[in-house]
């Protein structure tokens, strides 16, 4: 549940202590909208068979009123999510949910869908993306008016050797807040 802010000044790294989550998370996501950070999703420990449903709010402009929890979005609780920022909202895209199969071994579910958050409007869900973009970079990067979902795992190479994988997708996926 530990917070740091870590700053480079091109030569040492410092890091500052910021407000406790309101609980662990691991695996989640998270991007700065404005001076508001959020994080979404992810796990409270490393056995979880479970994916957190969370969504956590902290206002830079009043770091000691700590973190606040807010309505999480109406999609599956997922881990690995890719998270962003665009003008004044906040975006999760794709992820994987946690599950036990019939024999109650943690499984995942691969997902494409994707959720905008606005601060007075709320959750509204948006396209799905063309492919499971898992684990990618997070935040997306917000270029040309695009936030940019950067490669990630799109699943097709779970049960793969090692020895045989071939990577994963080398594309990145666009998606304009504009025009959906």
């Amino acid at each position: 549940a530990d917070v740091w802010l870590a700053r480079w000044n091109g030569v040492t790294t410092t890091f500052t202590p910021w407000p406790r989550l309101p609980k662990a998370v691991a695996m989640g996501a998270g991007a700065l909208v404005g001076r508001t950070l959020y994080v979404a999703g992810g796990v409270d420990r490393p056995d979880a068979a479970e994916a957190l449903k969370t969504f956590f709010a902290l206002d830079l402009d009043r770091l000691s009123a700590g973190w606040s929890e807010l309505p999480p979005w109406p999609g599956p609780a997922r881990i690995l999510p890719v998270a962003g920022a665009a003008g004044d909202a906040f975006y999760l895209f794709s992820g994987a949910r946690l599950f036990a199969d019939t024999s109650g071994k943690t499984t995942r579910e691969w997902l494409r869908d994707a959720y905008r958050f606005h601060p007075t409007e709320g959750w509204k869900r948006i396209a799905d993306l063309p492919r499971v973009a898992v684990a990618a970079p997070s935040p997306a990067p917000a270029v040309g008016g695009h936030l940019l979902v950067l490669g990630g795992d799109d699943g097709t190479q779970v049960s793969v050797a090692p020895t045989a994988h071939r990577g994963f997708p080398r594309d990145i996926l666009a998606y304009h807040p504009g025009s959906d």
